[in-house]
């Protein structure tokens, strides 16, 4: 994670479905379930706001869809958590991967941001814990929650 420069999003061109599958790269392995987010080709940056606009839209409604990929994932993040995304989405923070892999304890749904975190550092949501890690190798800080005795976690 030394590098962020792969996740500051280009302006958008004709992607308005968050969950567009030309958004997200799957990159699932056996039972791990892992996707990337393809930054948006160069375009207008009224159409990045509607992409960014659609993908909250799609986080905050929460309706049965047969979306498989990254909205799944997302939905399973405790309230909490899935509000600080939200927050970080509106305030222009993006989303770079989104997985389940086991890690850090099975059923955990780890969430990597583009940026640093800038609307819930100082203020996370109740039940949610910011964290500086510091260690650009791996992240540099984390926003987590417990439920169930699963850890979630939002990383930068």
């Amino acid at each position: 994670m030394d590098s962020v420069t792969h996740c500051v999003p280009e302006l958008g061109q004709g992607h308005i479905k968050s969950g567009d599958k030309r958004m997200w790269k799957n990159k699932s392995v056996g039972e791990s379930q892992i996707f990337d987010r393809t930054p948006p080709d160069t375009g207008h940056p009224s159409q990045l706001a509607k992409e960014r606009s659609a993908m909250i839209a799609l986080l905050e409604r929460r309706v049965p869809t047969d979306e498989q990929g990254w909205l799944n994932l997302a939905w399973r993040l405790p309230d909490g958590l899935r509000s600080a995304l939200i927050k970080e989405l509106v305030a222009g923070n993006w989303i770079a991967s989104i997985s389940d892999t086991g890690w850090p304890h099975p059923g955990s749904v780890v969430v990597t941001m583009c940026e640093r975190f800038h609307a819930t550092r100082r203020a996370p949501p109740h039940g949610v814990s910011w964290r500086a890690v510091n260690v650009p190798h791996y992240w540099r800080e984390e926003l987590s929650e417990n439920s169930g005795g699963t850890e979630f976690l939002l990383i930068t």
